[in-house]
């Protein structure tokens, strides 16, 4: 017999046993979410947090500061881990690639990463659904998931970072833009399509660190979010004769194309915000809306607009001094937009990968750029979220955006300050992206 998890409601109810006292909203919410109602998951996440100091008392009501990830218990990754000793290696083994491609992966994907034949494939797929481990997907024929993010979250955290680089590498699909190879891989398995943009928004990023993972799996549960590698980052081939904004906006056309979809919603942060806004304005018929987040139209300060980064950190990007880079992408990280350490860290590793030769035309194409006369021209509806706080690209930036795009929202809000965002904002985003799609042009 298949049960399902308990509600929200019937989880407060839980928690206000264990804890003798209500729940916070926010924390129930949270931990719903976390386990999908398993009550055996719920206690066991109560304890941890009640175990590591986490919870505390507010207003008669438990409650706990939830900006970090809510880690897997000890007793839950070992139940976990007994179910999974009980799986041939070749089936746990085929369990870390897809576990590397994502909570929702493809037969297609772990058919590339496996080098297995499809008949071998089908048999261990079919031995990991039969312990409960995935399940296939009601949507379309091929497509599975892990049955719980826990189970996901487990497997995950027990490959070394090394592991799931490698694994990670086998997994991604490549777009060709005049035979430039870019790197790209699609996480989700239903709904519209969302282009990250940026350097640091790259596949290369989420198998590194968990924070990073958790941020785009919790992302792609409303979409199919498409993350590819700039020109020199991750995996793909580096500029060899500059790089511009109109170099940019045909990788993104090639990488669309390669994907095979014809109209997105583009995710424009910090400096994905320009090129956003760029192709939304000269490819129309591509861009059914716009999530313009902790982002401005012109990068670098200057002619009278102070609403960007400080040209000296620029200006140190674009050395091929690698101390003086290290410099720069400390002042740069040191912000409370960038606070959080697994963010940084990965942000930091993404940069020492792109070659020292092209770094003055990768870092001068991505912020030698503005935007601003391209705004009056876009018609997609866009959101614009910002951190009041944020000492890297100030707040007026968003201010700007909201004043000159023509039908845009604003949400000025603390709840996008650091990584993982906080819950509302992912909340906020999955209505914007289902009432894109409500549009019908999707």
């Amino acid at each position: 017999m298949a049960l399902g998890g308990l509600n929200e409601d019937e989880v407060a109810r839980l928690i206000a046993a264990l804890a003798g006292r209500d729940c916070d909203a926010e924390l129930c919410r949270a931990i719903h979410e976390h386990t999908e109602g398993n009550p055996l998951f719920v206690e066991e996440v109560y304890n941890y947090l009640s175990e590591t100091g986490a919870l505390h008392e507010r207003d008669g009501r438990v409650t706990a500061d939830l900006q970090g990830v809510l880690a897997v218990p000890k007793g839950v990754s070992e139940l976990i881990g007994r179910r999974l000793s009980q799986l041939s290696d070749d089936c746990n083994s085929l369990l870390n690639i897809a576990a590397v491609t994502g909570r929702e992966f493809g037969l297609d994907a772990l058919e590339r990463a496996s080098d297995l034949t499809v008949d071998r494939l089908l048999d261990l797929v079919e031995e990991a659904g039969g312990a409960g481990i995935i399940r296939e997907m009601a949507e379309a024929t091929g497509l599975y998931e892990f049955t719980h993010s826990l189970t996901f979250d487990t497997i995950y955290e027990e490959l070394t970072s090394t592991r799931r680089v490698r694994l990670h590498g086998q997994t991604l699909q490549y777009a060709d833009n005049e035979g430039v190879k870019l790197a790209y891989e699609v996480l989700g398995a239903t709904g519209p399509y969302v282009v990250a943009l940026g350097i640091s928004n790259c596949p290369a990023g989420r198998p590194r660190h968990r924070v990073i993972a958790e941020h785009w799996d919790r992302v792609a549960q409303d979409c199919r979010l498409i993350l590819y590698d700039r020109r020199g980052v991750g995996s793909s081939a580096a500029p060899d004769r500059g790089y511009s904004l109109f170099t940019a906006v045909k990788d993104l056309e090639a990488v669309l194309d390669a994907v095979g979809t014809q109209r997105v919603i583009l995710w424009g942060a910090v400096d994905g915000g320009p090129l956003a806004i760029q192709f939304a304005a000269g490819h129309p018929d591509r861009v059914a809306g716009l999530l313009l987040l902790g982002t401005t139209p012109k990068l670098i300060n200057g002619d009278g607009f102070q609403f960007g980064v400080n040209p000296a950190v620029i200006q140190s990007y674009a050395t091929t001094d690698s101390t003086d880079r290290d410099r720069a992408t400390v002042a740069a990280l040191s912000t409370r937009y960038n606070s959080g350490a697994g963010s940084q860290a990965a942000i930091l590793e993404i940069m020492h990968r792109v070659p020292e030769h092209a770094w003055n035309k990768l870092i001068g194409g991505v912020y030698g750029v503005d935007v601003r006369p391209q705004l009056a021209e876009v018609r997609a509806p866009a959101l614009i979220m910002h951190d009041p706080a944020n000492d890297y690209i100030p707040v007026e930036a968003a201010q700007l955006l909201h004043e000159q795009l023509p039908d845009s929202e604003l949400e000025i809000t603390e709840d996008y300050a650091g990584l993982p965002l906080r819950e509302a904002v992912y909340r906020r985003i999955a209505v914007f992206i289902d009432q894109v799609a409500r549009r019908g042009v999707l």
